[in-house]
């Protein structure tokens, strides 16, 4: 049922579109990167205005984010 929940999500309506060929897979994949960006564009807005939200840098590397977290946690009695 295209009415579902789950079929808003990005790429559902596309790849559907794209297995009954009103468009083409590249088109459907274009797409779908265009939606989920905007989506990750509008979560990250969200939470910006979170002000108890920890951010943690994960490009640090496993090890860093790891003891971030959990000196967090022993910092804040979690």
């Amino acid at each position: 049922n295209k009415n579902l929940t789950a079929f808003q999500a990005p790429g559902y309506r596309e790849f559907i579109q794209c297995l009954k060929g009103t468009i083409s897979e590249k088109d459907a994949t274009s797409k779908t990167k265009v939606k989920t960006r905007n989506y990750a564009k509008r979560q990250f807005t969200w939470f910006r205005k979170l002000k108890e939200i920890t951010w943690f840098d994960v490009s640090d590397g496993y090890r860093n984010c790891v003891k971030n977290i959990s000196d967090l946690i022993v910092r804040t009695g979690w």
